[in-house]
């Protein structure tokens, strides 16, 4: 059998490709194939682009024509993508990432409901680079997060969650790569006119995917990579489910009144014929956009516990939900070859126990919350440590003061105090009011911070818990979040009433011996305002605070490498760090006569 190569305007062309029939059915010719390289970096798009001899009525649908994108790298690990249909021509795409530098053996395979097949074969190199890859679970604890290259990932950033084409995106954006924000948010989704199947800008059909949208998305995110920003792609919210709040229910083409399968909202989740529109619907997602590293997590579901109207229609329901999203994860993680990670979302106003079915799910790999609140930070630092059971990431996916915050706080103090807290938590907090708030007053100012005060900050290997401090004298109400381990601490000491002076703390968790490097920042700065060293106690290092206006962020880490000794009588102190390469440090032998000591020595 042959296949027409060819040229597609803008994309580079491949031009070794062979084609042949799969057993003896009759062959779909693959037609002018193009790559837009033949050498493509590690972590980059590679587009493959073709056409088939045959044409069909919905080529949406794989039950109807289904075609798969296979690649093999030099490990031998073959990884298959769905290929999925544009209006553009030639109207056929793959588009992956390769994983691995070198050499790559690719089959375009396809085959349709008639029987009829084919497949050919192309070719790439996967060459080396500085990119870091794809996010994942941290392998050296499962509650942070990493890239492939190793590099950690500590969130700072804010909700844009829809445009709809708005010339004012790209500056968003830029405005928040400058600030040093890494992570947003972004539904694609009906009700603001962003999903592919249903709402503004589409044909409203059931699993045919509006190509306006899509190129929408396509834009949305590569505006985010070039700028170092990641996107938590929210695939659904609770609006077209619901039938009383903030609702498209009424024009849901699922809604049996529209021609649909569901009677109720919650029918979405047990329905088979919905459930299989849904699973058509993430298969055309993974194929167009499961390649980029800049996805952070799939958030199936925005605020999930609201649909129906919330309340009574989701509490008793949450079983048969949990399994949606179980069902769901578990299906997108078998055509997703770059094994994103998962996620939902809830509103959280409801008792803690309606969502542990979720949180327990080994599916669900990133936690987030909501919440809006008076009580800030207090409460969200609360919410936070309340689902820190589960050992997995938590993230805060919307947050701030519940009410009009351009009205009730034009300077943007109660997002200071979110984010802040949050990252002495060891999580990440995001505003929900980009487009009314932190753009109008400016409020970037108010990530520059603490960007510069995590950046080069690696959670994971450090053994950190919710740090309790005993106020040993001076001011004695002050607000103070952090987390500490034997040898590093994070704080955030706030006072919302005024200056504080005089204040003497004791770390509790915090009871390395030797000296610690301390760091206090001016919130409102991009570097610290004093550092000292301050010797560890084996009973909490103690830490005089220098007199704050109105809040600092404190951190504190072990000076020269960390001693374990055997045996116990052995101890070690007074540390003196000279250089990368040389440190010097005391030891006394406090038990009696004369034994063998082993000093493991880490981190040097």
């Amino acid at each position: 059998m042959s296949v027409r190569l060819g040229l597609l305007s803008g994309i580079g062309s491949l031009l070794v490709c062979l084609a042949t029939g799969i057993g003896d059915a009759a062959t779909i010719d693959i037609q002018s194939i193009g790559l837009s390289s033949t050498q493509i970096e590690v972590y980059r798009r590679l587009t493959v682009s073709f056409n088939l001899s045959k044409s069909y009525s919905n080529p949406y649908d794989p039950d109807t024509i289904d075609a798969r994108f296979e690649f093999t790298g030099p490990s031998g690990i073959t990884r298959v993508i769905p290929a999925y249909w544009t209006d553009q021509s030639p109207p056929w795409r793959a588009r992956i990432a390769p994983l691995e530098a070198g050499p790559h053996s690719c089959r375009i395979v396809v085959s349709d409901s008639a029987g009829d097949s084919g497949s050919a074969t192309v070719a790439f190199l996967g060459v080396a680079s500085s990119n870091r890859g794809f996010i994942r679970i941290d392998s050296r604890n499962p509650r942070y997060l990493r890239f492939d290259n190793g590099e950690p990932y500590l969130p700072v950033g804010h909700n844009v969650c829809w445009y709809g084409g708005d010339p004012l995106f790209p500056l968003w954006l830029d405005r928040m790569s400058q600030a040093g924000e890494n992570w947003t948010r972004y539904w694609m989704v009906a009700y603001v006119s962003q999903d592919i199947e249903w709402g503004g800008g589409t044909s409203s059909q059931l699993g045919r995917y509006s190509q306006y949208n899509a190129s929408l998305i396509d834009n949305m995110l590569e505006a985010a990579r070039v700028r170092g920003i990641h996107v938590q792609l929210c695939l659904d919210s609770f609006n077209g489910w619901n039938e009383t709040l903030y609702t498209n229910w009424s024009s849901n083409p699922y809604n049996v009144a529209n021609g649909g399968m569901c009677t109720r909202p919650n029918d979405f989740f047990v329905n088979a014929e919905a459930k299989r529109l849904a699973k058509r619907r993430f298969r055309y997602i993974v194929a167009r956009w499961a390649w980029n590293p800049t996805i952070l997590c799939w958030e199936f579901f925005n605020e999930v516990d609201a649909v129906g109207g919330g309340g009574a229609t989701f509490w008793g329901h949450e079983a048969e939900i949990a399994q949606w999203h179980q069902e769901m994860a578990q299906y997108i993680r078998s055509i997703d070859p770059f094994e994103h990670l998962r996620s939902t979302s809830f509103a959280d106003d409801g008792p803690r126990s309606s969502y542990t079915p979720f949180w327990q799910l080994p599916e669900m790999e990133i936690v987030q919350v909501h919440q809006y609140s008076t009580l800030l930070p207090q409460s969200h630092v609360n919410l936070i440590r309340q689902v820190r059971q589960f050992g997995k990431p938590v993230i805060m996916g919307e947050g701030d003061y519940a009410g009009n915050p351009e009205s009730l706080d034009a300077n943007g103090q109660s997002l200071h105090d979110m984010i802040w807290a949050a990252a002495a938590i060891e999580s990440g907090a995001m505003s929900w009011w980009w487009d009314n708030w932190i753009h109008p007053k400016n409020l970037y100012y108010r990530f520059e911070p603490l960007a510069a005060f995590l950046n080069g900050e690696d959670w994971a290997p450090q053994q950190l818990a919710p740090l309790t401090c005993t106020i040993l004298s001076g001011h004695t109400t002050p607000e103070i979040y952090g987390s500490g381990g034997p040898r590093h601490g994070y704080l955030y000491i706030r006072n919302w009433q005024g200056a504080v002076s005089g204040l003497r703390l004791r770390l509790n968790q915090i009871t390395s011996p030797g000296s610690f490097a301390a760091e206090y920042w001016d919130t409102n700065n991009t570097t610290p305002f004093h550092s000292e060293t301050v010797p560890g106690n084996a009973g909490g290092l103690e830490l005089n605070v220098p007199d704050f206006a109105r809040d600092v962020a404190i951190k504190l880490k072990q000076m020269g490498p960390a001693l374990s000794v055997s045996p116990a009588s052995l101890t070690v102190s007074s540390f003196m760090g000279h250089d990368a390469q040389s440190q010097s440090f005391a030891i006394s032998n406090t038990g009696t006569g004369i034994a063998d000591y082993e000093i493991a020595v880490d981190q040097l």
